[in-house]
């Protein structure tokens, strides 16, 4: 199982605490049934109200088969990443910090010799996975150019050091995780030292040990895509494994065609890597390009879902680059053949919200879609904007 969301803020996106989101998105108007959320509460370290004292951003969070719910944020680098678990009936009186699984083995330090001394092994990106046969926890914390991983089997109470997911490369960035089966974990990242090329590291041992997938996600054997991406001119969201098929998806930002990526124009396009041979191959498919080269779909990263018949989603945020009050929307588009043919988008936003960004999507079933966003009234990401978290649904 698994499942992944962002926090509710209020002014510039970026805030010193995490809040529990799955609990207070405002839910766009859908059909009777649609899902409804209790009220938001902060999450802490009950030592450090505010952890670290500064910061604890871009939360992720997975949810594993008895029901706990584990949100996971970075302080940024070297000062770690933190973890919680939420369990029923899911309020502010149930749950607990599991500490910083990155967290160094020296003891405190300052007075009363306090064990959240403020520094860690990353900090820099965080991804969890929890496997769906036998709830064990992975943990993925990015330390500049390389990756630290953690292992929990007892509910996040104990962290062990694993293998780095990413020792392969050299020089890697935003790492993101998924699971197939009870023992396999894919991840995905930038090897920013080739030119900014995706690679895939696969575990086949509940996250102990990793090697390098060998197929190329940007295919070189495909001009169009190759030359429109690489080298350097791609943003990767994440990877997303089809639970049933064992199909491999992976979406990224890039330029429409070679010649953008000779132009300088960038990210205008997006695209779907797809693997039906558990990454020793890749196909990639354009899912849109917008008309003009000055547009981004990487605002701020593109994300792809699977539902369990085999429909593939995809979702993404527009920004001009040449005028930041230009924001034209949320977009979603989805693939009935394993994402080799794409329908025209749709926008998911509607009303009065005049900037959106940060979408995320998660599927189940035959065409159960829920997607999450950020979305304000203010045409500018600035200090005076109020930002919501929004939800559109699809039963």
């Amino acid at each position: 199982m698994r499942s992944k969301t962002i926090h509710r803020g209020t002014g510039a996106i970026g805030l010193v605490v995490v809040l529990v989101a799955v609990t207070s998105l405002l839910v766009a108007p859908m059909a009777s049934g649609a899902a409804t959320f209790g009220a938001p509460f902060q999450l802490n370290n009950p030592t450090h109200p505010f952890v670290f004292g500064v910061q604890d951003v871009e939360p992720s969070v997975r949810v594993d088969t008895i029901g706990n719910v584990f949100p996971g944020a970075i302080r940024g680098v070297p000062a770690g990443v933190d973890v919680w678990r939420v369990f029923a009936p899911y309020d502010s009186a149930h749950y607990e910090y599991l500490g910083q699984p990155d967290a160094p083995t020296f003891p405190g330090v300052g007075p009363g010799q306090d064990t959240d001394p403020g520094v860690g092994l990353g900090g820099g990106d965080i991804d969890l996975a929890s496997s769906c046969g036998t709830n064990t926890l992975n943990v993925s914390s990015l330390m500049l150019s390389s990756t630290n991983n953690f292992r929990s089997t007892d509910q996040g109470h104990t962290f062990t050091a694993t293998a780095p997911s990413s020792a392969n490369y050299a020089g890697v960035d935003r790492q993101w995780y998924d699971n197939d089966g009870p023992s396999t974990i894919y991840q995905s990242v930038h090897e920013f030292a080739a030119g900014n090329t995706i690679v895939i590291t696969r575990s086949t041992d509940g996250g102990l040990t990793w090697g390098p997938v060998p197929g190329q996600v940007i295919n070189p054997a495909q001009p169009d895509a190759y030359g429109a991406a690489l080298p350097l001119n791609n943003k990767l969201g994440n990877i997303v494994v089809d639970q049933h098929r064992h199909y491999l998806y992976q979406i990224y930002s890039a330029g429409a065609t070679p010649l953008d990526n000779v132009n300088g124009y960038a990210l205008h396009a997006v695209w779907m890597a797809v693997s039906t041979d558990e990454g020793l191959t890749w196909t990639d498919h354009l899912i849109y390009a917008h008309p003009s080269t000055s547009m981004r779909t990487d605002n701020v990263f593109p994300a792809v879902a699977v539902d369990d018949a085999g429909n593939v989603y995809a979702v993404w945020s527009l920004l001009d680059s040449n005028d930041a009050t230009n924001h034209p929307g949320t977009f979603f588009s989805y693939s009935t053949d394993f994402g080799s043919s794409w329908h025209a988008p749709v926008k998911v936003n509607a009303g009065s919200q005049k900037t959106t960004l940060f979408p995320w999507i998660d599927a189940a079933g035959d065409g159960g879609v829920d997607i999450v966003y950020y979305g304000t009234t203010s045409n500018v990401n600035d200090m005076p904007a109020v930002w919501n978290v929004f939800m559109a649904q699809s039963l």
